[in-house]
């Protein structure tokens, strides 16, 4: 199995982006979006299975959606979108 390091957008700005997820679950659809199996984001995030799985009904529950296909769908739509920042480089939110 081959980890790469994570999506360079930031999971915790993603979470405030109109979808009410929790850094955590941002960070869950962001490796569901790179085609992640569940056991896979489990080992990346270092939690078992069923925590991610836990995770992923959170995500489904809050976007309205009942797959991951959907749920990919909407980050995709959530990270095309350009992260704005102010002066000293922190997004602004």
């Amino acid at each position: 199995m081959r980890i790469v390091h994570p999506p360079t957008k930031e999971p915790a700005l993603i979470g405030r982006r109109d979808t009410g997820l929790t850094p955590r679950e941002a960070e869950v659809l962001l490796w569901v979006a790179q085609g992640k199996a569940n056991s896979e984001i489990a080992t990346i995030l270092g939690c078992a299975e069923n925590t991610v799985k836990v995770h992923l009904a959170r995500i489904f529950e809050k976007l309205g959606f009942e797959n991951r296909n959907a749920a990919t769908v909407r980050a995709l739509e959530v990270l095309s979108v350009p992260v704005v920042r102010d002066q000293t480089g922190s997004p602004r939110v």
